[in-house]
């Protein structure tokens, strides 16, 4: 028989209870249809037969009934397994795929409502103590799933991950602010993580602190529980007395333990609490009446196993696991750790082996413990071990625990310091330290302590002895307040002589000396390029650029170590620069600067470039006021832009005006040099993945010809003209050159060069060939057009470093620069006799119009005379 003509009264176990639980319901029966193979009725795939055209009635009845006994079962089975009141609205659907729907769609949708319910539900919903993670995981985990159902249907599929990976990060924080406080440590590290971890990630690391402290915790009952009730977990030093003084007979009662008055070492037949007889517990109880009087009034505190097991649970969230462990470890009786204790007034120690040498003390030693009882000392030595050489010590052979008196410590004239992670015993005459311990719970366990073998001396006699000697600070102030490195190399060579070595500090030192603090060297890298940017900005140069600039603003990619330059004339103009150079990165790298450094310059701090920062949502990274090397990595770029500018200046001989060309030629040819700090790549190859091409490279201020356009010249003059070379076209695909003659810079592809002969080399050619002057291949640098000395009613050219790409022709020719000063000769050459520079006109070949051909009046033209002022030519225009 096939497996879905098995009919089952009800195959699932949930029972749908409308919302509340219509989505665990749905998947249950969702995953059982489908392992029936009868999923397809309810999605409608499996529709009702229609009879063929040459189908036989028989046949046709057959799948007929078939669909229809697979479909009843189906509602059947949908029906047992819901409340009678949604049973009932079942019985007008014959088929499954209209009750399926009917379901889907009034319990699918969550109201706003019952979705407000959740959402408290969820807010409220806290980890029980005893709750395991899974437990309490599953509880939140299904309040999700109900919320759920009223998420949107996202069109986008990237949208819809965006979505989700929000989701996820706002419930991995409900799940770890809902957690019980044991797991306070845990959340912690979880919260610190960078990147977050996912929540199933979360869920696995919690699920494993979980095991580890149920781990702990049963392991720390089974030490505690090893402990009698009347161990000294609580209890006051008189406790810790009796439990050492047991013997062989004490040992084997100790195992005896009736729970009537929760008391060890007897049974029912001698429990004096029940039979009211003190008789009987003396015989077989060591401890007479008076323990058992003291240990009921209060100074004795005796507990149940549940009660230390609550009090244990308690000490471990307070007081940490390892360091409770620990201490209830050494609480065992006749211990050999030695600790400090503040509260005795001698070193004492149950253990005569420990003593090298063991007499009898002058005077008795009476010890007086909390519950009125009394221990008694009557040896005094000196212990010697590996570990511990101290004097003075007092052996009591009822004590459970070495104790080493810090009053002792102290009138012996020792510095003790206790601070969180331990204590230090200190010689305050030399400075020498002379012991050490830990901090384990709350107690001070002694590791190593070894003590001169002088006799005790009193605090007046030990402070008179310290003060007496002169002090660090002493010797500081007579040398001049010398470094307190260099007075401790005097003292320990002995060249002061006993010295006082207390700690000092010189306020005076401090507020004279006090240096800058060293800077870390920083190798960390972005993992991709636009993720950090650098800038900087340059200026004011002494001399402006043949454009006006005195300014440029550098920017960095901290991944690709790519940099880009932009002249300014002025600081206010980074605004629009960075605003073109964030557009620019979006559009050709599909990226937005997520963070920008910078210095505290005005420029960068100005409101107005604050909010274009922000409208990018870029983080911006300002250095400590003062302290240009945090932002190291631009003030490099500059230094090495700038070293290198000055180096191809001088190189080829041209004039400082020319440094704006420099930079941009330096900053073309950086991009394409390999880098040691991203792994000998060159940034270009960084940024854009693949090498550059070096074939267009030519040396800077080396002598090219240009070739001039057909307009430029006629057909016996040159074709070229000889021009220095300056750089590369930023939007154009040809080289830029500075024309001597038409002090113009060119941008053109046809150029041949010259790379080794310099332009300055060749300053003995003229322009003597072409009808203009004779003038000096690169004008006097006192004669450069400066911002303080331009005409302001003459048409400058635009500044040739623009911020933004000019869209220039091939061939194109930028507008003449200023000339001279009105009426300043112009330089001229030896052999030339002096002349004024004539006005420059059109280079346009001139051709007489067709209709004036006929016409020759040019000798009668010249014979006119020409006036020389406008009252001359209004009056007589011949």
């Amino acid at each position: 028989m096939d497996k879905k003509d098995v009919f089952l009264p009800r195959p699932i176990h949930t029972v749908l209870e409308r919302n509340k639980n219509y989505l665990s319901w749905s998947q249950a029966m969702h995953s059982f249809l489908k392992s029936r193979m009868l999923w397809h009725y309810c999605t409608g795939a499996m529709t009702i037969p229609v009879k063929g055209a040459s189908e036989e009635d028989v046949v046709f009845l057959s799948r007929m009934i078939e669909w229809d006994s697979h479909n009843h079962m189906i509602l059947t089975w949908i029906r047992n397994t819901f409340i009678p009141s949604i049973s009932n609205l079942l019985g007008s659907f014959d088929d499954a795929k209209s009750a399926w729907n009917m379901l889907t769609k009034r319990y699918s949708t969550t109201h706003g409502s019952m979705k407000y319910q959740l959402v408290v539900e969820l807010h409220q919903l806290r980890q029980e103590p005893g709750q395991s993670i899974n437990d309490y995981y599953d509880q939140l985990r299904f309040i999700w799933d109900q919320i759920d159902l009223s998420d949107p249907t996202w069109a986008c599929s990237k949208d819809a991950l965006q979505y989700a990976s929000i989701r996820d990060e706002f419930r991995l924080y409900e799940f770890l602010m809902s957690l019980h406080k044991d797991f306070e440590p845990i959340r912690g590290q979880l919260l610190n993580c960078n990147p977050a971890p996912s929540l199933d990630t979360v869920v696995n690391e919690l699920v494993r602190e979980e095991a580890r402290l149920a781990t702990l915790q049963a392991q720390n009952k089974l030490n505690v529980l090893a402990i009698t009730p009347s161990t000294p977990l609580i209890e006051q030093p008189q406790q810790f007395g009796d439990f050492s003084g047991s013997s062989d007979r004490r040992k084997q009662t100790n195992k005896k333990f009736y729970n009537y008055c929760k008391r060890p070492g007897h049974t029912i037949k001698t429990c004096y609490r029940r039979n009211k007889s003190t008789a009987a517990v003396a015989n077989t109880e060591p401890t007479p009446p008076t323990v058992s009087t003291s240990q009921s009034s209060g100074s004795t505190i005796n507990l149940s196993s549940t009660e230390l097991q609550e009090i244990i649970a308690q000490a471990v969230r307070m007081a940490g696991n390892a360091s409770l462990s620990t201490a209830l470890f050494v609480l065992p009786c006749k211990s050999q750790t030695w600790l400090f204790d503040s509260a005795c007034c001698n070193h004492m120690t149950p253990h005569s082996s420990l003593f090298s040498n063991l007499g009898p003390a002058p005077h008795p030693l009476n010890i007086h413990i909390a519950d009125g009882s009394t221990m008694h000392g009557n040896s005094l030595g000196f212990v010697s071990i590996s570990t511990l050489s101290v004097p003075g010590v007092f052996h009591v052979p009822a004590l459970s625990y070495n104790l080493c008196s810090v009053g002792q410590l102290v009138e012996l004239g020792y510095r003790l310091i206790f601070y969180y992670s331990g204590c230090i015993v200190q010689d305050p005459r030399t400075g020498q330290e002379l012991g050490t311990g830990p901090r384990v719970g709350r107690m001070f366990p002694v590791n190593n302590l070894h003590l001169p073998p002088v006799a005790p001396v009193s605090v007046a006699a030990a402070a008179a002895a310290v003060s007496s000697l002169p002090s660090l600070a002493l010797w500081h102030s007579r040398l001049g307040h010398a470094p307190s490195s260099r007075v401790q190399q005097l003292v320990s060579r002995g060249l002061l002589g006993s010295v006082s070595k207390d700690n000092f500090d010189c306020t005076s030192c401090q507020l004279g000396k006090q240096p800058v603090l060293p800077f870390n060297n920083s190798e960390s890298i972005s993992k991709s390029i636009f993720e950090l940017i650098h800038s900087d900005v340059w200026g004011p140069s002494p001399v402006a650029s043949i454009g006006g600039s005195r300014y440029f603003v550098v920017f960095i990619d901290d991944y690709s170590r790519y940099s880009w330059i932009f002249p300014m004339k002025s600081r206010s103009e980074i605004l629009s620069i960075y605003s073109n150079f964030a557009k620019m990165v979006e559009t050709q790298f599909s990226k937005r600067i997520k963070t920008f450094r910078s210095d505290n310059a005005l420029e960068y701090t100005q409101h107005a470039f604050q909010a274009l920062l922000n409208s990018y949502g870029t983080i911006h990274h300002l250095t400590c006021p003062g302290t240009s090397q945090q932002n190291g990595r631009a003030e490099r770029k500059l230094r090495h832009i700038l070293d290198t500018v000055r180096a191809l200046l001088l190189f080829a001989k041209i004039p400082a005006p020319f440094w704006g060309e420099a930079s941009l030629h330096v900053v073309h040819a950086i991009n394409r040099i390999p880098s040691v700090v991203i792994h000998n790549q060159t940034p270009y190859e960084r940024l854009f993945g693949s090498p550059p091409n070096y074939h267009h490279l030519r040396s800077f201020g080396s002598a090219c010809f240009v070739l001039l356009q057909p307009h430029e010249h006629n057909k016996l003059e040159p074709r070229s003209r000889l021009c220095c070379f300056l750089g590369y076209g930023e939007t154009q695909k040809g080289y830029r050159c500075y024309d001597p003659v038409s002090h113009r810079l060119r941008v053109s592809r046809n150029v041949v060069f010259w790379e080794h002969r310099l332009f300055v080399e060749l300053s003995h050619f003229r322009s003597s060939l072409t009808n203009s002057s004779v003038l000096e291949i690169f004008p006097d640098e006192s004669l450069v057009p400066s911002t303080n000395t331009f005409d302001p009613h003459l048409d400058f050219s635009p500044d040739i470093f623009d911020a933004s790409p000019r869209q220039v022709a091939d061939e194109q020719i930028n507008n003449e620069l200023p000339h001279f000063e009105p009426g300043s000769p112009a330089p001229a050459l030896p052999e030339d006799p002096p002349q004024d520079i004539p006005p420059r006109h059109s280079t346009r070949v001139r051709s007489i119009p067709p209709h004036l051909l006929d016409y020759h009046c040019y000798t009668a033209l010249a014979t006119l005379h020409e006036p020389q002022t406008y009252r001359e030519a209004s009056t007589d225009p011949l």
